[in-house]
């Protein structure tokens, strides 16, 4: 007859056997043991310092002191000792420390799935809710404070796919289920961010062509083009100015450019008008003009010095030049040579569109 039984080893009592209760007290201690085995921890190496009786814990690998050489057995503290029973293929147990089942290969224990579940029953669900019960169109829905998505040992990139260009994919963020911003291709392939007061009217703030990756705001004013300068105006008659000096203190220009307006101020005083005869003409505009035959009346435009004046003014005429003009009660005529002496004062200001 075997002394012990065949799976936990456990003393038989033999015939005639003197002190019967020894045996009986090993085979009981042994099962209190293995029988709904529950373990403080898997991840000591070493034997704490002050344990309970009745104490559990399997040794952890590369274990030393009191344990060494225990790797993977279960320690119980029991009597001021540690004693060891080694695990058997197929042992199963709870581990409290970490709330999990863990079985026994014959080298190593390792979690198991108690869900009763396989990796297959877990493909093409209908729907999947965390937190909340999911529905269509939403058939995977999370309720949680926040939801985490981690890469694997490099990179992680979530992918939002659509059919169609005409089709969305995007990202909608909502306040008590009412819409208020979205970012992504909604409708085309161009990227827009868009938000809107109410869930119904929408409105893009940016949007960025997929073609050129041109950066457009649709909804924000163009940004305001500021430029500030002098410039050199030229009088002239006929198209030329021979012998004609200016005075250097009064022979200048300045503009101010906002976007396409430009606003041109000019101060010519003449010290000697010369020889040239001819239309008169202020040449070397800043900027040439976007549409010509502007006519700017007389108060735009001030002459001093000058002779048969009534009502003068001014119009932007081609290659960036200012004509200059006559009004009387029977019409207007252009000014020449023969309005200006030697000590003409002009003064004007205009403003025109660019090309």
């Amino acid at each position: 007859m075997s002394q012990s039984s065949l799976i936990l080893s456990l003393p038989y009592i033999q015939q005639n056997q003197a002190q019967k209760h020894v045996t009986h007290n090993e085979a009981i201690r042994a099962l209190d043991v293995a029988v709904q085995l529950a373990v403080l921890n898997r991840d000591q190496t070493t034997p704490p310092t002050a344990p309970t009786p009745g104490d559990r814990h399997i040794v952890a690998p590369a274990a030393h002191g009191a344990w060494a050489g225990q790797d993977g057995a279960i320690a119980l503290w029991d009597q001021g000792v540690w004693t060891f029973t080694p695990a058997l293929p197929g042992w199963i147990a709870y581990v409290l420390a970490e709330s999990t089942v863990i079985g026994f290969d014959g080298a190593d224990w390792h979690p198991l799935d108690t869900t009763g579940l396989s990796p297959t029953d877990l493909q093409n669900l209908p729907a999947v809710g965390i937190g909340t019960t999911a529905a269509a169109p939403n058939t995977l829905s999370v309720a949680s404070q926040g939801a985490l998505f981690s890469h694997a040992g490099a990179d992680h990139r979530m992918t939002i796919n659509k059919a169609d260009t005409p089709d969305t994919a995007s990202l909608l963020f909502q306040s008590d289920w009412t819409g208020h911003a979205e970012m992504g291709l909604a409708g085309t392939d161009d990227f827009s961010i868009k938000v809107s007061p109410d869930g119904t009217t929408w409105h893009t703030g940016i949007d960025i062509d997929a073609t050129t990756g041109a950066v457009s705001f649709p909804n924000t004013p163009p940004a305001v083009d500021y430029e500030v300068g002098t410039w050199v105006p030229h009088l002239t008659f006929g198209g030329d100015n021979a012998g004609m000096v200016y005075r250097p203190s009064w022979h200048r220009g300045k503009y101010v450019r906002i976007n396409d307006v430009v606003t041109v101020q000019a101060a010519v005083v003449l010290d000697a008008k010369g020889t040239s005869t001819g239309t008169a003409v202020v040449e070397n505009l800043p900027f040439a003009a976007a549409n010509t035959a502007l006519y700017y009346p007389g108060p735009t435009i001030f002459i001093s010095g000058g002779q048969n004046l009534n009502g003068p003014g001014s119009r932007i005429i081609p290659n960036a030049q200012v004509q200059l003009y006559n009004t009387t009660t029977t019409g207007m005529s252009l000014l020449t040579d023969a309005n200006f002496t030697d000590t003409t004062n002009l003064k004007f200001t205009l403003q025109y569109t660019l090309v």
